[in-house]
């Protein structure tokens, strides 16, 4: 079937899904179209910027936050010793320079006259510190990242340098240092009793209240080592509903409103009081299959189902402009994607074919897993009409989020649909090492997938430097990952951001977390 024609059937499928009631829940908006707001001829308090976020916080303390919308509450006040801009390039940030000594030593040169929000100069001790935290029990919710810190290998060279060891050779390690556990505090704040309900780093902004479940408060740093804010202070509000998101930004009660949906995209660029923002991330979603029971771990039948699957079609039709396809866990804007083979697998005859030679019994019924997340509950739905075509019979069991994550890692599901990234990371090991290396079952490598070839691929990759060698190892394991398929891929999404038009200076990031001292309120 011609692709274009198999994309208006699946975009006809997924629209029929939501007349039924199947597609409804939080990503689907039913606000106005009409242009209105009350934005356009400037804001009457321009002392205050008010952003409507998805979600409250989980944590405000940078040890303990690993999701998105904690990253975005904290990223305000606390810094990284270097920073990827809106292009995906490492730029100097607290560390004005860094020097790669080995595969497992680097040396920062830390800026200086950096001052915290206690008034306490940042030092080299205060970089000791916070790594040392990071790798304690007290960071358990970084340590995916964190862990590779050798506590034990951090050296104080002076107040402004500081020698970073890992536990094992690591090349793109400062790749990994803008993430939010590589987050630098201060120690006297943070040796203080109730410090992690008061986080105090060296950011534009200073923390003033959090109010759970409704706002964050902030006011401007105005010691701030870099470029002041406009404004004096800084609100995000936890408001979950996008349609409701969209009725704040509309009316001009929030002034920036991340986290929009396919659905709002179009109201937010046809209403002439609003600017529309975009920008790639680096997240992936997948069908993932349990490798180590049967028939998973038949490979011939993960093939088949790939070959069987409209990948393409299917971002399409569920995204509708929102994400694009990608063929593997690297994505698109990430550093050394294999672009060899762009395209979907999709081929109904030789998917038979692999059916037949895996031996698979097609008269039983194989179950796909999925939380409540709307565009994977299409998913699975499309999914399961493709693969009744060549014979595979499925059910769909959608589960409560946080159950659903508990079991997954139990190793008792079959197929389920997931996604892996950190957002904006253009380091490629972030999404092939976690997801797929033995050493990272059950905790990242929800697939079970066991492969030495492999993992002795990755480890390769995490030892050698940037370069063209590592590059086509990054490619070649791309290719290896995709002809094993313990996963199929689906989309890479795209960050959608409205704005009021008074707004100045707004930069889309590609990360989780988005920069607002560079925004002017006109």
């Amino acid at each position: 079937m011609k692709k274009n024609i198999r994309g208006v059937v699946l975009l006809v499928l997924v629209l029929s899904l939501l007349l039924s009631g199947c597609g409804g829940g939080s990503e689907v908006t039913n606000g106005s179209n009409e242009s209105g707001g009350s934005g356009s001829v400037g804001k009457a308090d321009p002392s205050t910027l008010v952003v409507a976020s998805a979600a409250d916080a989980r944590s405000i303390d940078p040890h303990g936050a690993g999701d998105n919308t904690s990253v975005n509450a904290l990223m305000p006040v606390v810094e990284t010793l270097v920073v990827y801009d809106e292009n995906g390039e490492i730029k100097p940030h607290l560390a004005e320079s860094w020097e790669e000594i080995d595969s497992q030593t680097w040396k920062f040169k830390l800026r200086e006259g950096v001052l915290f929000h206690n008034g306490e100069e940042m030092k080299a001790s205060d970089v000791v510190y916070s790594f040392k935290r990071a790798t304690s029990p007290l960071g358990a919710r970084v340590q995916y990242i964190m862990k590779m810190v050798d506590p034990d290998g951090l050296e104080i060279v002076d107040d402004y340098t500081v020698i970073v060891r890992t536990t094992q050779p690591f090349s793109p390690f400062v790749g990994y240092l803008p993430y939010i556990g590589a987050a630098i505090i201060s120690e006297k704040a943070y040796e203080e009793p109730g410090a992690d309900l008061n986080p105090v780093g060296t950011g534009p902004f200073k923390f003033v209240e959090w109010k759970k479940g409704d706002t964050l408060s902030y006011e401007r740093f105005n010691d701030y080592w870099g470029e002041q804010a406009d404004y004096e202070r800084l609100v995000i509000k936890a408001i979950p509903e996008a349609n409701s998101r969209l009725i704040e930004l509309e009316t001009g009660s929030a002034d920036i409103a991340i986290t929009m949906t396919v659905n709002d995209q179009p109201k937010i660029e046809s209403n002439s009081n609003l600017d529309l923002h975009t920008s790639p991330t680096t997240i992936f979603t997948m069908l993932g299959f349990n490798c180590s029971i049967e028939p998973y771990n038949n490979a011939k039948f993960r093939q088949a189902i790939d070959w069987a699957t409209d990948a393409e079609g299917i971002v399409q039709a569920v995204y509708r402009g929102s994400a694009v396809y990608t063929p593997g866990p690297v994505t698109p804007k990430q550093k050394y994607y294999d672009d060899s083979e762009p395209n979907d697998r999709y081929d109904v005859e030789k998917a038979r074919k692999l059916l037949e030679e895996s031996g698979v019994d097609l008269s039983k019924t194989y179950t796909i897993y999925v939380n409540e997340s709307q565009p994977r509950i299409d998913i699975a739905t499309i999914l399961q009409s493709q693969l009744s075509e060549v014979g595979v019979n499925i059910e769909i069991k959608v589960m409560e989020t946080a159950a659903y994550w508990d079991f997954i890692a139990s190793g008792d599901q079959e197929m389920f649909i997931s996604g892996w990234g950190a957002v904006g990371f253009p380091e490629p090991d972030n999404n092939i090492y976690g997801p797929l290396h033995s050493n990272q079952i059950p905790a990242n490598n929800n697939v079970f997938y066991s492969d030495p070839e492999l993992d002795a691929m990755l480890d390769l990759s995490r030892e050698m430097s940037d370069g063209p060698e590592r590059e086509e190892l990054v490619k070649d394991i791309q290719k290896h990952i995709r002809e094993n398929a313990p996963y199929i891929t689906f989309d890479n999404p795209i960050n959608i951001i409205g704005t009021q038009k008074y707004i100045k200076g707004f930069v889309a990031m590609p990360t989780s977390h988005q920069v607002y001292n560079s925004v002017i309120v006109e």
